[in-house]
């Protein structure tokens, strides 16, 4: 039996070699490693993280042909992680133009700022939207001094914020 690793041999090197299709298992880690990385941590760093190490692998030359399409399938989950998490933010950015509204419809009628974002359902919103579908995706709103609405970015930093007194967005982290 050859020894899976010696350094192959020459002949060996230009020889056809068979086309190996990912396996079913490749897709599950796939799907997982999209889930985790869009709904519940929101960053996109375990896909880099993974991307990393796959390419890592490859480059090291330790990637079978079977195990090098596997590889490539969880690769292929790093650009799809990071363009749900854009659409994410551009959803929660579209809600909070909506809120703001809600907000200051309120502010119009009554004089002052709601005290929480539901005490504008239903009159001037159905229901407070999510900010995005994710572990962390909703609206916050901190009506103490100066009302405020954010809500989580990037997590476990970047808060995006809408400043009413100000009307005015900001970034916070």
């Amino acid at each position: 039996m050859p020894d899976p690793y010696a350094p192959p041999r020459s002949e060996d090197i230009f020889a056809p070699q068979p086309v190996h299709a990912p396996t079913y298992g490749a897709f599950v880690a796939a799907g997982i490693l999209f889930v985790l990385d869009t709904v519940v941590i929101n960053q996109g760093a375990l896909a880099l993280v993974g991307s990393a190490i796959t390419l890592l692998l490859v480059l090291a030359g330790h990637a079978k042909p079977l195990f090098f399409s596997k590889l490539l399938v969880v690769l292929a989950v790093t650009p799809a992680v990071w363009s749900t998490n854009a659409l994410q933010n551009k959803l929660a950015r579209h809600r909070a133009t909506e809120v703001i509204a809600a907000v200051e419809a309120y502010r119009q009628d009554r004089g002052s700022y709601p005290a929480r974002l539901d005490d504008l359902v239903p009159r001037y919103m159905p229901s407070v939207p999510r900010a995005k579908y994710t572990m962390m995706g909703e609206f916050h709103y901190d009506n103490f001094e100066r009302p405020v609405l954010w809500w989580v970015d990037l997590p476990p930093f970047g808060r995006p914020f809408y400043s009413f007194p100000d009307k005015r967005w900001g970034y916070l982290d």
